[in-house]
């Protein structure tokens, strides 16, 4: 799993070294995407997104838990990893959420998803167009298209203005789709 990325965060950290950065990001997004492309599903990969997680308490950020929050497989093993970057005292950024947000919405968890994107537009971080996009993408994978439709239809009830992306629009499409609502 993870081509030795996962072994080598682990001597990176047992010898206490200090990597750049950019090794120590690549290390944990291949470990990350390794997890969530191996046949490891639920409970097996996110235990080891939690170790890379517990890999990473100097000289990590946000950046570094994003990597591992992307590849989760469920909305429980998201929050876990938000609450590990609390303990740590890992600030959240709008990337963070905006991967959480994704994350929970590939586990098919758009309710949680449109939680994280209220925390965010209600606390010190932001939303993006991002998260907006991956917010309504959720909602499409779940055929919430009630709130696909809110999403795309009122984005300033989040903090943005001018009009989303076309992958909003897509995404809102697609919730209608799977809803079975077209009309001819």
């Amino acid at each position: 799993l993870g081509g030795g990325a996962l072994l080598l965060l682990r001597e990176i950290c047992r010898l206490r070294l200090s990597p750049e950065r950019a090794s120590l990001r690549a290390a944990a997004q291949e470990v990350a995407a390794s997890a969530t492309h191996a046949h490891l599903k639920g409970a097996a990969a996110d235990s080891i997104l939690d170790e890379v997680a517990d890999l990473s308490s100097e000289p990590a950020g946000p950046w570094f838990f994003n990597a591992t929050i992307h590849g989760a497989h469920s909305s429980k093993a998201v929050f876990r990893l938000l609450a590990k970057m609390g303990g740590q005292r890992v600030p959240r950024a709008a990337p963070t959420y905006s991967a959480a947000i994704g994350a929970c919405g590939r586990a098919g968890d758009w309710a949680s998803a449109l939680d994280l994107l209220r925390a965010m537009r209600d606390g010190p971080v932001a939303v993006d167009w991002l998260a907006h996009a991956a917010a309504v993408a959720a909602c499409a994978r779940g055929a919430a298209w009630r709130q696909a439709l809110a999403l795309v239809s009122e984005p300033a009830d989040c903090g943005l203005s001018g009009p989303p992306g076309i992958a909003a629009y897509a995404s809102a499409a697609a919730a209608c789709d799977r809803a079975g609502l077209w009309e001819w």
